[in-house]
């Protein structure tokens, strides 16, 4: 569509302009589904590595003794709760 006026020739480059601008605002399919795929990987490397220093401190609390345990507020019914 082509105008002669220069006031239309002005909206029409602006409305060219704006189209151009929200068509490259939302990413590829393909890159939102990596995104997804990478959040699921970190977050579950985030799950094992908080299980695994949970166990660390659950086995080195089930080797102190009782009175231990009691010096620093804790009974062995605790450590499963850690």
């Amino acid at each position: 569509m082509s105008l002669t006026t220069d006031e239309g020739s002005a909206v029409s480059t602006s409305r060219n302009a704006q189209m151009a601008t929200t068509a490259n605002i939302h990413a590829p399919l393909g890159a939102v589904t990596v995104l997804h795929v990478v959040d699921a990987i970190i977050s579950a490397k985030t799950a094992v590595v908080s299980w695994n220093e949970n166990r660390k401190t659950r086995k080195i609390l089930a080797k102190l003794t009782d009175e231990q345990l009691d010096d620093i507020g804790l009974s062995r019914g605790d450590i499963a709760n850690i």
